[in-house]
């Protein structure tokens, strides 16, 4: 702190006074550009909290905007699930529209199939169920052709007719001979008989291949005319079986389709034949006739269908067990209650959808309608902020070079006072010593004061021309010339 003399405190303030004067247009000028400043400033705060609200504000709405198509994505994704999910039941109810029809076709083709085949096996007779003597004599053929080598089978099982038309003509043309067994010998015959005997199975007639007696047929009897035919050209067989077959139709037996054919073969010329109609009726040589229906013939007639009926009976259990394995009616009504009501829920679900992804992206348009306006009026606000601050910048430059024309005025007023007080300028002087200088011009001012209002009590007690109070005054004047004293010396100190 530099403490000044009086002389010095008074060449500081004609110094003050003389810079004042030489600097009071120019700080007259500073002072309007600062006030000029001063409003720039608070027009450049306004419009920056202005452009920081805006961005806030930007910046909230883009937040909510995101939150918003974050939800729409999931409201899309889900929709899209639904629709494929929908489409997937939709796929399955038409898949179950047409397995059902489709069962239904193939229930109907199989129901037709099962009742057809019945048919046919009841015109062949296949259905009727064997006695129990049948039963057994078929497991002692099994057996005996299993145990004895040579044993060839029923008469029936080794040949074939060559139209089912015959098949009655043939078994009665047969007769007993139909369930003859053909053997390889005698000796074969005879251990088949035992084995008969053994096991308690009805007798049954064998025929040994080396021992049967058949002729070739005459070769004329294939040229009678008509429906003529012999025996043993409407049945097929192996050459191996021939001389039993032979033996068991007959050489000479004609087989004709009518009963009148059948008659005029037989008495209408001069050779008489053994004459069979398609409906079982024979006439013999010797004129005999036979005929009529025979459940038991017609069984046997059967036989020669024995391949075929067996074809049938596969035929009509495999159509059976394809028609038990069809899923029920009852399970294609349940499931396509499930599909419907599965369609249902998924077409509400993508009705509920539709109506939030429209709010949804309704509330997204105008979040960015808001968004666009506030970003708008944060586009016209920079502008007026930057130009806010260019005029701030410039009108404190231009009071800055109004500061140092002063500054360079006090310097050459101030300069040997400066000097005298040893600091580089008079600002770094007030600088240092502007508290005591105020405190100093506060006293002097109080003592100022003061001192006016003692020198006019003064003089107004020394105006009045009265001993009593002159002598009262003059104890005053002294009192207070005594504290005039002591004021000057406080400011002295002060100083």
């Amino acid at each position: 702190k530099k403490q000044l003399g009086a002389a010095q405190v008074e060449d500081y303030n004609r110094k003050k006074e003389e810079a004042g004067a030489k600097t009071f247009k120019l700080r007259q000028e500073r002072d309007g550009l600062a006030a000029a400043a001063q409003a720039d400033e608070d027009v450049r705060k306004r419009l920056e909290a202005k452009r920081d609200e805006l961005t806030q504000r930007v910046d909230f709405l883009n937040e909510q905007k995101q939150g918003e198509l974050r939800r729409m994505a999931d409201l899309e994704k889900g929709r899209d699930e639904a629709k494929a999910e929908l489409d997937e039941a939709r796929a399955k109810d038409k898949g179950l529209a047409d397995e059902k029809r489709k069962s239904r076709a193939k229930q109907e083709h199989l129901t037709n199939k099962i009742e057809e085949i019945s048919g046919k096996l009841r015109e062949a007779k296949a259905d009727r169920k064997e006695s129990e003597r049948e039963v057994r004599a078929q497991e002692a053929i099994v057996a005996m052709r299993r145990l004895l080598p040579g044993v060839y089978g029923r008469v029936t099982d080794l040949l074939k007719v060559t139209q089912r038309k015959y098949n009655l003509a043939v078994i009665t043309v047969l007769g007993r001979d139909a369930d003859a067994i053909v053997v390889e010998d005698a000796a074969v015959a005879k251990e088949c008989v035992q084995y008969l005997k053994e096991q308690r199975v009805a007798p049954m007639t064998f025929l040994p291949l080396d021992g049967v007696k058949a002729y070739e047929p005459d070769e004329g009897l294939r040229h009678l005319g008509g429906s003529a035919k012999l025996a043993v050209d409407v049945c097929n067989f192996d050459s191996k079986f021939k001389v039993a077959m032979i033996y068991a139709l007959g050489s000479d037996t004609i087989v004709c389709d009518t009963h009148e054919e059948a008659k005029r073969l037989t008495f209408g010329g001069e050779r008489r034949f053994k004459v069979v109609s398609l409906d079982g009726t024979m006439i013999r040589k010797s004129g005999e006739m036979t005929g009529g229906t025979s459940g038991s013939l017609e069984a046997k007639a059967s036989r020669f269908d024995a391949e075929e009926v067996a074809t049938l009976r596969a035929d009509r259990q495999a159509a059976e067990e394809s028609l038990a394995r069809l899923k029920p009616v009852a399970t294609f009504a349940m499931e396509e209650q499930e599909a419907q009501a599965r369609m249902t829920r998924l077409e509400r679900d993508l009705q509920y959808a539709a109506a939030d992804i429209k709010v949804c992206a309704e509330k997204i348009g105008k979040l960015s309608k808001d968004v666009e306006v506030m970003e708008r009026e944060i586009t016209s606000t920079v502008p007026e902020l930057e130009k806010a601050t260019a005029e701030l910048e410039k009108t404190v430059k231009a009071a800055r070079v109004l500061e140092k024309k002063i500054h360079a005025i006090e310097d050459e007023v101030y300069a040997e006072f400066s000097k005298s007080v040893g600091v580089k300028n008079i600002r770094e002087y007030e600088e240092n010593n502007l508290a005591t200088l105020q405190r100093g011009a506060e006293e002097r001012a109080k003592f100022a004061q003061q001192k006016a209002k003692l020198t006019e009590q003064l003089n107004y007690e020394r105006s009045r021309d009265v001993a009593g109070p002159r002598a009262k005054a003059q104890s005053d004047i002294t009192r207070h010339e005594e504290d005039l004293a002591r004021l000057a010396s406080e400011a002295e100190k002060a100083k």
